[in-house]
């Protein structure tokens, strides 16, 4: 599953890194006022989400792996997990980073998640590989 995440991340990477500005374009009219600062920021933002996307691919396979599994409670509890480590970053880290800070909580959402299911992920495989054995 890494190794598949890893290609994903790879291959979007790379299309951002290539086509990034000018897919953001698309949303941005430029002869409005500020386009040019609003189209540096949502570049900005992507760079950062970008660093990141990897944790969101584990995240997703790892989720959707365990659900498959029959597990609801840790994917759900990864969601709320989520939701409070995005609330929670967005709120601490502009102070020590500035307002960039905000752009980062997305990411620390994804890797408290990721890390949530890939940990519960392995549990669980091994508790089936020890059924399984005896």
């Amino acid at each position: 599953m890494l190794a598949l995440s890893a290609g994903f991340t790879a291959a979007i990477v790379t299309a951002m890194l290539l086509a990034g500005k000018p897919l953001l374009g698309l949303f941005l009219s430029t002869e409005e006022a500020g386009a040019a600062d609003a189209l540096a920021v949502a570049y900005q933002y992507l760079m950062i989400l970008m660093a990141f996307m990897l944790a969101l691919f584990v995240l997703q396979a790892y989720r959707s792996s365990l659900q498959g599994l029959g597990e609801m409670t840790v994917p759900t509890l990864s969601g709320f997990a989520e939701m409070l480590m995005r609330m929670g970053a967005a709120l601490v880290l502009p102070t020590f980073i500035g307002q960039s800070g905000v752009f980062f909580a997305e990411g620390a959402a994804w890797v408290c998640a990721a890390a949530l299911n890939l940990v519960w992920y392995y549990m669980r495989i091994g508790k089936i590989k020890r059924e399984m054995m005896q």
